[in-house]
C-alpha cells in the first residue's frame, strides 16, 4: 500500500511538473523577448531549468522519469542538484543501514 501510495504521490508530481511547462511554452509564445537569459530573468526561472522546461515535448526522456521514480524524492523537478562523483562511503553506509533495519524489523517480527 506505501508503495501504490508513493507511486501516485509521484505521478500526480510529474503531471503538476510537466502542467507548468506547458504553460510556460504557452506564456513563453506571447512574450516578445527573444534571448534565453531575458526570459527566464523575466519568468524569475534558472537559465538552465528554463531552458530544459521551455523545450516542453522534447524534454521529455523515459530517462528523466525512471530517474525520478528511483529516486528517493517526491517532488519532480526538471534539473536535480547532483554532485560530480559518486561518494562510495555514502552508499555503502547506506547500504549498511538498509541490512540493518531489514534484519532488526526481522527480529522485531519473530
Amino acid at each position: 500500500m506505501t508503495v501504490a501510495i508513493s507511486l501516485f504521490l509521484k505521478l500526480c508530481s510529474f503531471h503538476h511538473v510537466l502542467a507548468d511547462n506547458r504553460y510556460l511554452v504557452q506564456r513563453i509564445s506571447l512574450t516578445k523577448k527573444q534571448s534565453t537569459g531575458e526570459l527566464a530573468a523575466h519568468f524569475n526561472i534558472q537559465v538552465d531549468t528554463f531552458a530544459l522546461a521551455a523545450s516542453y515535448p522534447d524534454n521529455l526522456r523515459l530517462g528523466h522519469y525512471l530517474r525520478f521514480i528511483f529516486a528517493p524524492t517526491c517532488c519532480y523537478q526538471n534539473v536535480y542538484p547532483t554532485t560530480p562523483s559518486i561518494r562510495l562511503t555514502f552508499i555503502l553506509k547506506r547500504l549498511v543501514e538498509l541490512v540493518f533495519c531489514n534484519l532488526l524489523m526481522v527480529h522485531i517480527a519473530y
